[in-house]
């Protein structure tokens, strides 16, 4: 299975986000191969001296669409793991004190992004979301792994439309061939 993967840059930003929040309880929505799980591991149970499976504290779940993504990574980072797609979640679904929405609203069309970007706002106590920002994103997904088409393109307008103003936020070019100058973004919402 293919797996989504995202740009390098702006890892350390986020990472001083979570650390700053200090979550009891954290939501990797999109996990992919579980960069944001494994970091938060990290950061709230291993800086903490809790390197020992049994010693963590932090309870981190793991959502991605694809129910065969899962890798022994994943069993190990993460306390649960979700195989579903994030439309899906409902309003019963619990609060948590940190959501990681990174690299996903793109994935959708954006009245189905809209709504999601909601719930999850209105599930949790520090939202992170990373997305690429202008025009230019929108793609087809591979054979592999139709869920990597991007469905929508966004500007921060329209996230603040949703979301209202962020507390935090970056946003840079991209470097690399195929994406160079395009500009990709990630924000915090408390």
């Amino acid at each position: 299975m293919s797996y989504g993967t995202s740009t390098l840059t702006g890892i350390d930003w986020v990472t001083e986000q979570i650390h700053e929040a200090n979550p009891a309880t954290v939501l990797d929505v999109g996990c992919g191969w579980g960069r944001w799980g494994f970091l938060a591991r990290e950061i709230l149970d291993v800086w903490q001296g809790r390197s020992h499976r049994d010693d963590w504290k932090v309870a981190i779940d793991g959502l991605d669409v694809n129910d065969d993504n899962w890798m022994p990574v994943h069993d190990w980072v993460y306390d649960q793991t979700l195989a579903m797609d994030v439309r899906h979640l409902t309003i019963a679904m619990p609060t948590y004190d940190l959501i990681l929405a990174c690299d996903v609203i793109e994935h959708m069309p954006l009245a189905d992004a809209r709504d999601v970007l909601s719930t999850l706002q209105e599930h949790s106590s520090v939202l992170i979301v990373g997305i690429p920002l202008g025009t230019g994103w929108l793609r087809d997904g591979t054979e592999e792994n139709p869920a990597e088409a991007h469905l929508s393109e966004w500007s921060w307008d329209e996230l603040c439309a949703v979301l209202g103003d962020p507390t935090a936020w970056m946003e840079y070019k991209l470097t690399w061939p195929g994406e160079a100058g395009l500009s990709y973004g990630r924000a915090v919402w408390s």
